[in-house]
């Protein structure tokens, strides 16, 4: 299972998203409740909350399998 978390601040890059994702997206987009994003990462665990805040992520809250995504 993958979790999802969407960048809010910038896009994918060196050093504005923890490392070892599974993968990502530099797509844009805006999520149901309004909130605007440059991309996403997905990891292979949950991160913490320490790296939620420290990188402006947004957790997605979903999780699925790599062949869903």
């Amino acid at each position: 299972m993958l979790h999802r978390y969407y960048l809010t601040q910038r896009p994918v890059s060196i050093g504005t998203q923890p490392k070892g994702f599974f993968s990502f997206s530099d797509d844009p987009g805006e999520l149901p409740n309004g909130i605007t994003y440059y991309g996403h990462v997905d990891y292979d665990r949950d991160l913490t909350d320490q790296e939620v805040k420290e990188y402006e992520l947004y957790d997605g809250g979903k999780n699925f399998n790599a062949l869903d995504g």
